[in-house]
């Protein structure tokens, strides 16, 4: 796989891993059954997770507009 598509699957997962704990969450504060910790816990390793797919988009980026420099 390159870059970017390892990049826009990692955005991808992280969002849909962002989405649940965000649900969780919701269940949690309302009074139902979770744990409101663990969710909260879950929503910021899901923005790190979105952090670091970005960062990845964003170098893979860099390396093909220095590629393009070096070429030209």
């Amino acid at each position: 796989m390159d870059p970017v598509s390892n990049a826009s699957s990692g955005l991808i997962a992280a969002s849909a891993r962002f989405s649940t704990a965000s649900g969780n969450v919701a269940v949690a504060a309302g009074g139902g059954n979770g744990d409101l910790a663990a969710a909260i816990v879950g929503q910021a390793q899901a923005g790190v997770q979105l952090q670091a797919a970005a960062n990845v988009q964003k170098v893979s980026d860099q390396m093909v507009s220095t590629l393009l420099d070096i070429t030209v």
